[in-house]
Formats: structure tokens, C-alpha cells, sequence
């Protein structure tokens, strides 16, 4: 009866990574991807892009939800996707939405950033 119920695990396994998987990686509000597994980059493992589907290969992550947000100058709004990168999350929206706007020229004050105080230092995100 375990030889069985052995190879119905199996079957179940492959049947479920064969397409039907999600991705489930969280944004950085939480949501997970709704998307089937699938590949973001070039720089993911050649092994794991191997056991991917063809079709979901080099896809964004979606995870359907929308936020209205406005640009830097608050005059022009818009809706952006929820955001799977810092850079999604604080640059992306905000210079596309800033140069529709016009609030891209105007004149900006540079804040000083961390400035780490060891040669090797490396941000822990």
C-alpha cells in the first residue's frame, strides 16, 4: 500500500510543478506573485529555468494589486502595481508620473545618504 501511495505523491508532484505552482514570492507590502512559477531574470539558476514552463519565462511579478499614488509634486495621480523591488517601489512610478507631470525640473535638494564607515561593508536587504 506505501508503494502506492509513494507513487501518487510523485505523480501529484509533477503534475503540480508542471505549470500549476505559483510563484508565491511576496512583494514588499506582502502580496504574494499570482503568477505560475516563472523566471524574473537572466541571473536565476540555469537548472531552475530548465524545469520552468517555456511560456513563463522572463515575466514580471504581479500580484494584482493596485495603489493610487501621485508624483513627487502631488498634482498628477495614478495607479502603480504593488512593487516586488525598492527600485518599483520609490523610483520607477515616481519618474515616469514626475516627467507627465513636469515636477521632474524642478529644482531637487540632495539629503546625504549613509555612508558606511568600513571598506567592506554590504546592506543586509
Amino acid at each position: 500500500m506505501s508503494k502506492f501511495i509513494l507513487q501518487l505523491k510523485e505523480e501529484c508532484d509533477r503534475f503540480w510543478k508542471s505549470g500549476r505552482q505559483m510563484c508565491e514570492i511576496l512583494s514588499l507590502t506582502g502580496n504574494p506573485c499570482t503568477k505560475p512559477m516563472h523566471v524574473v531574470t537572466n541571473t536565476q539558476s540555469s537548472q531552475l529555468r530548465s524545469v520552468l514552463p517555456i511560456y513563463n519565462c522572463l515575466l514580471d511579478h504581479w500580484s494584482g494589486v493596485c495603489y493610487m499614488s501621485s508624483c513627487n509634486c502631488g498634482v498628477r495621480q495614478g495607479t502603480r502595481p504593488d512593487p516586488f523591488t525598492i527600485r518599483a517601489a520609490n523610483f520607477e512610478f515616481y519618474l515616469t508620473t514626475g516627467e507627465e507631470c513636469g515636477c521632474v525640473l524642478l529644482e531637487r535638494i540632495n539629503f546625504p545618504i549613509f555612508q558606511p564607515s568600513i571598506h567592506n561593508f554590504r546592506y543586509s536587504f
